[in-house]
């Protein structure tokens, strides 16, 4: 089996294993925020075209739109997960001690950091359907030029 057939099988179960997880975490938010529902549908569509696109003789232009389409709707997740804050990608980077400290706060400033953390959702989590993304477009990228070639 070729290599990039292996990717895009790879892919699809990505998808669709991611689809079960945002599913499960978006649970409370289904119903009041239009927006949970892009990854879900996405990782849906995504998951079943790249398997049935694994099995094609030919990779075709719409799956490599749908593929590209997903690397956007990881960075436009990351934005909505982030609220448009930079701050949040900084607590990822800085020991919880020092954010602590630079907030001008002590030690039950920390703790109540910590646990508003731990509510807020992943800022880099969305992220993961762009890499699956961009690795099921690499693999029709060499499938085109396997099959041009």
């Amino acid at each position: 089996m070729k290599l990039a057939r292996w990717i895009l099988l790879i892919a699809s179960g990505g998808f669709l294993l991611t689809l079960v997880e945002v599913r499960y975490l978006h649970r409370d938010k289904l119903g009041e925020e239009w927006q949970a529902w892009i990854p879900v549908v996405y990782c849906a569509l995504a998951g079943l075209v790249a398997f049935l696109i694994a099995w094609s003789p030919k990779p075709a232009m719409p799956p490599a739109i749908l593929f590209g389409l997903g690397i956007l709707i990881g960075g436009y997740g990351t934005l909505l997960h982030s609220e448009g804050k930079p701050e949040a990608f900084i607590d990822l980077v800085l020991p919880a001690a020092l954010v602590a400290r630079a907030d001008g706060g002590d030690e039950d400033d920390e703790s109540r950091n910590s646990s508003r953390r731990d509510q807020a959702p992943p800022v880099l989590a969305p992220l993961g359907i762009t890499g699956l993304s961009a690795f099921a477009l690499a693999s029709l990228i060499v499938r085109e030029e396997k099959n041009s070639g």
